[in-house]
């Protein structure tokens, strides 16, 4: 709802309710209005006054535990929902409240269950889906949180509120062409959304375009100062000027020290320089003001690993992963750590605990090949090097003949099998390889042949 609609509603309402205070539905929507005012003191008593007239009604139970959850009356909350569950199981609305009560609560893995539960009773419910997405992002699950929020924009229509989250999200999955157009659509329809100016700006400073960064720093036109030195701050690093970046993000953090984008852009700059201690803790604020953003908690565990902290490293790792296991990178990383470490039997654990999240990742697949060939597990070696081509029979191009390669020469080096060498080596040379050393193993072995 418009400000101005809520206002107008709010006085009727009010006028409702001097002519007939028994009349449940107008305390109800007048609680809504306070609940979206944040005025949540307000909303909770009348949603109590909504119940002692109508305490059977499940939806009114579910939105004043909502209503207690955001005022910090969780056991309120728990109890409340509890019972509107509990009449009315199968309401999509009611498991919609559920999960935003979880979500509020943090508990995302409950909020998940709670909204899927909404979506599966009313598949239609486009406030549900949203909130899905909101749940997908703050578990880190953007591209899934994407085809939630562009299910909404396509039945919905434009939104403002769904426009930014559809952009925040596919920006934090790296698709940065995708997410200007939604964050474009929003700063030119609100030339007054400061927060939106700075993801343009730091859209196109990811792209590497600083003319159009520049140009999307002019949109400030003075006001949102916090955002404008924010964005000014990621103009100047993008441009390694990195006093320039540090004078402006340091202002920003002074302005407002809830903004996570200051501290963790004075954590980058930090960690440029080599100030891992101090990165990391900057790092630890962002993630701390904005629990959605997994980015500023890889940094952290890249500045473990940059200080020799690598078991903390691996910690953070895994804390990301326990949220969102689709991401091959997070336990590449911790295997390569492991590795470093010489604690060879976790780093393999790591990557087969990735490929069960992630079958047939290639690069899973061909790290985890090489680890067994160094472990001496040269079977085990050859299983992973064929699966991260695509099998035993699959047809290899030039950017994977080295694997062939490789195999090729476990079969002639290590298990003397002179039939499989050839038959890889050969495989090798058809998919473009160019060893010249493969030639004259391949000479050698034909001679035996014909002798």
């Amino acid at each position: 709802m418009s400000k101005g609609w809520n206002d107008r509603a709010e006085v009727l309402l009010r006028r409702t309710m001097e002519l007939n205070s028994a009349f449940a539905p107008a305390k109800f929507e007048y609680a809504r209005i306070m609940l979206e005012k944040r005025n949540y003191e307000d909303a909770f008593r009348k949603f109590y006054e909504a119940l002692l007239l109508e305490p059977e009604n499940s939806r009114y139970i579910a939105f004043y535990a909502y209503a207690a959850a955001l005022s910090d009356r969780n056991n309120i909350a728990a109890e409340s929902i509890a019972e509107a569950l509990k009449l009315s199981p199968r309401n999509n609305s009611v498991h919609y409240i559920a999960g935003l009560i979880k979500l509020h609560q943090r508990d995302i893995t409950a909020a998940e269950k709670s909204l899927r539960e909404a979506i599966r009773h009313s598949p239609a419910d486009m406030l549900a889906l949203e909130a899905l997405g909101d749940v997908l992002t703050a578990n880190f699950k953007y591209g899934e949180a994407v085809g939630k929020y562009l299910t909404v924009w396509k039945t919905a229509g434009y939104s403002e509120r769904v426009a930014y989250k559809l952009g925040k999200a596919l920006a934090a999955d790296r698709k940065f062409r995708e997410a200007n157009d939604f964050i474009t659509a929003i700063v030119n329809r609100n030339p007054d959304n400061g927060e939106a100016i700075y993801r343009l700006v730091e859209i196109h400073c990811e792209l590497g375009d600083a003319r159009q960064a520049a140009a999307a720093l002019e949109r400030f036109a003075g006001k949102h100062p916090v955002w404008h030195q924010v964005a000014r701050g990621r103009f100047h690093e993008a441009a390694n000027e990195r006093d320039m970046a540090w004078s402006a993000y340091s202002t920003a953090a002074r302005m407002d020290r809830a903004n996570p984008h200051a501290a963790a852009g004075l954590g980058r700059l930090l960690f440029k320089q080599g100030d891992y201690n101090a990165a990391i803790k900057q790092f630890e604020v962002a993630a701390a003001l904005d629990p959605a953003n997994a980015q500023a908690l890889i940094y952290k565990a890249i500045a473990l690993e940059k200080k020799g902290s690598r078991d903390e490293a691996v910690e953070v790792y895994k804390s990301i992963i326990a949220r969102s296991p689709q991401q091959p990178h997070l336990y590449l990383s911790i295997a390569a750590n492991k590795e470093t470490q010489g604690n060879m039997r976790e780093a393999i654990k790591a990557l087969n605990d990735g490929l069960e999240a992630n079958p047939n990742n290639a690069e899973l697949l061909f790290t985890l090949g090489r680890l067994y060939q160094e472990t001496k597990q040269y079977e085990r070696a050859i299983t992973a090097y064929q699966a991260a081509i695509g099998g035993r029979k699959a047809k290899v191009g030039p950017n994977n003949a080295e694997t062939l390669k490789i195999i090729g020469e476990i079969y002639y080096t290590k298990l003397t099998d002179e039939k499989k060498a050839r038959e890889f080596f050969k495989r090798y040379v058809r998919a473009g390889g160019k060893d010249s050393g493969v030639d004259d193993i391949l000479k050698k072995l034909s001679g035996k042949e014909r002798g």
